[in-house]
């Protein structure tokens, strides 16, 4: 998926955008079971946290655990940058607003 939208004040932020759009669309799309992983420490950390997170992007952070809720199974994890080499390239890539559910996306 990639959606155009306006820059956070913190890269943990957006980490946490990208978890909240993510479970939002597999919401969408029926699934039941998610892996989220990013390679943001402090914000996997808040997201498997029980405590509120008071950070600037706490409130993503507990949308994401509820939406967690949706789902007969979802997990948080972390992933070190070098093991997240494919959403690091879709991510430079994006250009609109796109989905790909089945097939690889283009230039892949």
């Amino acid at each position: 998926m990639a959606v155009n939208i306006p820059l956070p004040n913190s890269v943990a932020a957006l980490e946490a955008v990208a978890a909240v759009k993510a479970l939002n669309l597999a919401a969408v799309l029926g699934i039941s079971s998610v892996v989220v992983e990013g390679d943001s420490k402090i914000v996997i950390k808040a997201l498997l946290s029980e405590d509120i997170s008071f950070a600037d992007h706490g409130h993503l952070v507990e949308e994401a655990k509820l939406l967690s809720a949706l789902f007969s199974f979802c997990s948080f994890s972390h992933v070190k940058r070098q093991g997240n080499s494919a959403a690091h390239h879709l991510a430079r890539h994006a250009s609109s607003q796109l989905v790909w559910i089945e097939d690889d996306p283009p230039n892949f």
